[in-house]
């Protein structure tokens, strides 16, 4: 019995991974921007949170860029989530 870890192979391969970080970007995506309504935070005060300027956080926010898994964990803390931002992961949180 092999260890290793089953990947994508192929252009199939890569299509099924962009997809999935396609995803994953836009229901965090979603997430943040409806916390940011529950908590009335501005994405200006948000960005500047993070460390990003207005423009990334845009294209973050309109799944242009995938988030990096810090960034998230970070978001997660700045909106006060617990598990580092884990429920940001969840399409039906």
């Amino acid at each position: 019995m092999s260890n290793a870890i089953a990947r994508p192979t192929g252009e199939s391969g890569r299509n099924e991974v962009r997809d999935t970080v396609k995803t994953l970007t836009l229901t965090v995506s979603r997430n943040i921007k409806r916390h940011l309504a529950e908590r009335g935070m501005t994405r200006r005060q948000f960005a500047a949170e993070l460390g990003l300027t207005g423009d990334q956080l845009k294209h973050r926010l309109s799944g242009t860029t995938p988030w990096f898994v810090n960034e998230v964990a970070r978001a997660g803390e700045v909106l006060g989530l617990e598990h580092h931002g884990a429920a940001l992961l969840n399409p039906a949180s």
